[in-house]
């Protein structure tokens, strides 16, 4: 009996064993999700949000990037490879890739406001108008009160000679939405109509809806000096030229109607110094068909990037990854096109493949500190912690506000990980000087067994912000 007893007792030790084991592997793996989930958390709160879009020599870091205490998950690589050299061939072979995408789209989609928007701006810098404002009147009846579709069928309009037709189109237009690039249009198709004076009270009240000329660049100045001039109201014309010039100091065209507004006065003397201040044209020794293999190329890329987002909004999301990587063959550093794909692809869950996006616009502006957070916070998500604090370090040694700090500083507290954490918690405090980053300091202090520092930075936050209830209950 006592034998029998005896086996008994052992295996209910062997038992009572193996539960203290199994409970402690699920503690363990409990505690490691907890981790993970503290610096997911932490992320999403302190990182800046990825874009909520629809608007252009990688960076090494010299930071220690040591990592030995935080969970290290396997390597994950996306199969999206991004070019980094153009693939740009002519304008003539590129023209008629373009018309067949942008026809090709119109076909599918042949009620799409945008697609028919983005395929008349085509057809229209290929100088094919009558298409261009057939494609613009079809978006127009697609989405009725779209101020830049208005604009660019006036634009069109005005070419082929039909002021009238434009006017007619402005018009009904500002009745539903008067903005200040309407008011120019409609007050620049009077002018050509030969209505100087409803010309001159359109383009006033164009120039009445801009900000001060130092903010904001626009024709709608320029256009009033012209019709004020037509009118015979030379000192007017003088002053809105001049104003004109101070918004955009190297406009040639504002110049001249300066100059012409003095001449008209008899102020030969002025009108001969304003000249004699005209903008020169640099040098180019570019010949023009060069000039117009580069300006074509910047338009078809940025087109292929329009058509992207058109079918992103469409849900189209094997199209739009083809259009925005065919903008990106063209143009590999537009920032733009990267961000509208790296976006689409973090909306659609594919999360590394949005990795790589964003690695490729570290390369491409190396000086955003955005590109960095945001690949910080998509490393998270698939447990890529070593990704998401290099990152992070690589941001800090960019960021000269102690922004970046303050955050590179919240995740290694979050995952255990003290490779100097005071000193970018100190760098934080010292560049910032909120309460915010005095006790991220405290935090960082007693990590590191300092109390007393930490009793210096809640003394520091105390007197910023004495009745912070963050700091009611301090004890070193």
């Amino acid at each position: 009996m006592i034998k029998n007893l005896s086996r008994t007792t052992s295996k209910r030790s062997k038992s009572a064993k193996a539960n203290q084991e199994g409970l402690a592997s699920r503690y363990g793996k409990l505690v490691a999700v907890a981790v993970f989930c503290a610096v997911a958390w932490l992320l999403c709160l302190y990182l800046v949000p990825l874009p909520e879009l629809p608007e252009e020599a990688a960076t090494t870091s010299e930071a220690n990037l040591s990592s030995q205490s935080l969970p290290i998950a396997p390597p994950l690589t996306s199969k999206l490879i991004l070019p980094t050299q153009s693939t740009y061939s002519n304008s003539e072979k590129e023209r008629k890739q373009l018309l067949n995408a942008v026809e090709t789209a119109v076909a599918s989609f042949p009620n799409n406001a945008a697609i028919l928007h983005i395929a008349g701006l085509t057809y229209a810098e290929l100088q094919q108008t009558e298409r261009a404002i057939e494609l613009l009147k079809n978006s127009l009846q697609a989405d009725p009160n779209n101020p830049e579709v208005t604009a660019a069928l006036a634009d069109l309009l005005l070419q082929v000679g039909k002021p009238d037709a434009a006017i007619a189109l402005l018009e009904q237009a500002i009745t539903v939405r008067e903005t200040e690039p309407l008011l120019s249009a409609l007050g620049e198709s009077y002018s050509q109509a030969g209505e100087i004076e409803k010309a001159v009270a359109t383009l006033q009240r164009a120039v009445a809806k801009l900000p001060s000329p130092s903010e904001t660049t626009s024709t709608s100045r320029l256009r009033l000096a012209q019709a004020l001039t037509q009118f015979g109201r030379f000192e007017e014309a003088e002053k809105v030229a001049r104003d004109s010039i101070l918004q955009n100091p190297k406009d040639l065209p504002s110049f001249v109607a300066l100059a012409n507004a003095l001449m008209r006065q008899n102020k030969r003397d002025e009108a001969a110094e304003v000249r004699g201040r005209m903008p020169k044209a640099e040098p180019n020794t570019m010949a023009d068909d060069q000039k117009y293999e580069l300006s074509f190329r910047g338009f078809a890329s940025h087109n292929y990037a329009m058509l992207g987002s058109a079918y992103a909004a469409l849900h189209r999301a094997d199209s739009a990854e083809k259009f925005y990587l065919r903008s990106l063959e063209i143009a590999p550093d537009s920032a733009k096109t990267a961000l509208l794909l790296a976006d689409m692809l973090r909306r659609n869950g594919r999360t590394l493949d949005a990795m790589a996006a964003y690695k490729r616009l570290t390369e491409i502006q190396p000086e955003n500190i955005l590109n960095y957070h945001n690949l910080a916070s998509l490393a998270v998500t698939v447990q890529d912690l070593r990704t998401a604090e290099e990152a992070l370090r690589i941001a800090a040694q960019v960021d000269t506000s102690g922004a970046a700090d303050i955050q590179l500083t919240q995740f290694l507290l979050a995952t255990g990980n003290l490779s100097n954490v005071l000193k970018h918690a100190q760098a934080a405090a010292e560049k910032l000087g909120t309460v915010d980053a005095y006790l991220v300091l405290m935090d960082a202090c007693r990590a590191s067994g300092d109390n007393a520092a930490a009793f210096n930075a809640y003394l520091k936050a105390k007197k910023l912000a004495p009745e912070d209830p963050r700091l009611a209950n301090f004890t070193p």
